[in-house]
């Protein structure tokens, strides 16, 4: 069986001097809502794997780019978001959770991880430091 083709969506890449195109993917605005954005990897119909989704900003020598994840405000209710790892339904391991910061090249300090509410303190069970 031949494999499926799939879909590529790139802007060209620019020569020595200059910036690449940029892409945007949005939805269009409405009165009485918006339309929804999904992104969605295939699922796998026997014991194979199912394909991944990568969300990665570019390097650079001199600032790396960001990720943004932020939920919509409202003047009733902000939404949420959710990070959930996979789950199982056999005896085998579910999916973790990992929340890294990024690691100095050489010297220097390495970047925070923070976990905060508005008005609130954060609780934890335990927090702890460890070299690799």
């Amino acid at each position: 069986m031949e494999p499926q083709l799939g879909l590529s969506l790139s802007t060209q890449h620019s020569s020595d001097v200059g910036t690449s195109s940029d892409i945007a993917i949005k939805s269009g605005s409405g009165v009485d809502g918006s339309g929804s954005i999904s992104i969605e990897s295939g699922t796998s119909a026997d014991t194979g794997s199912s394909g991944r989704i990568s969300l990665r900003a570019g390097n650079s020598l001199g600032v790396g780019g960001s990720v943004s994840i932020v939920a919509g405000a409202s003047h009733f209710e902000g939404a949420d978001v959710s990070i959930a790892a996979g789950s199982t339904s056999d005896n085998a391991q579910s999916g973790g959770v990992r929340v890294q910061s990024g690691a100095p090249l050489s010297s220097g300090n390495s970047g925070s991880v923070e976990l905060s509410t508005h008005s609130a303190s954060v609780s934890y069970t335990h927090l702890r430091a460890h070299e690799t």
